[in-house]
Parts: structure tokens; sequence; C-alpha cells
């Protein structure tokens, strides 16, 4: 019993002090992003990965009020 009690002792303490080092963090990223945001697709322009991206950055920019940029790198996609 002593062993259990002190092994919920340790976890506690563990999560009372991630809590401190994440919880002053998260008021931090409030106003983020604060700049315009580049979405990077690693082939040509008109694919399907370039307009899935474009469609989608119209809705990110609306919710997160940041205007974004797609770009596109043909070939960053290969390796």
């Amino acid at each position: 019993m002593k062993k259990l009690v002190k092994a919920v002792g340790k976890v506690s303490t563990v999560t009372a002090l991630s809590l401190s080092v994440l919880v002053p963090s998260m008021a931090v990223a409030d106003n983020y992003p604060n700049k315009p945001i580049n979405f990077v697709v690693g082939f040509g322009v008109g694919g399907s990965a370039d307009r899935m991206t474009r469609s989608m950055a119209g809705f990110v920019s609306e919710e997160l009020g940041q205007p974004v940029k797609v770009i596109n790198k043909k070939g960053a996609g290969i390796k």
C-alpha cells in the first residue's frame, strides 16, 4: 500500500510540473499567427495537391484571420 501511495505521489508531482510548464506557453499562443502563412506544395501548378491546397487556403485564411499564400515548388515532393 505504501508503494502505491508513493507512486501516486510521484505521478502527481510530474503532472503538476508538466502543467506548470505548458500553461504559460498556451497563453502566449493566443495571438498566433500574427503574419501571413505560406503553404508549400511540392508538385507543379494544376495538380490535385495544388487544387486541394488552394481550396483549403481560403478556409484556413478565414479561420485564422491571416492571408494564406500557396507556393508551388515542383519536385520538392520527390526524394
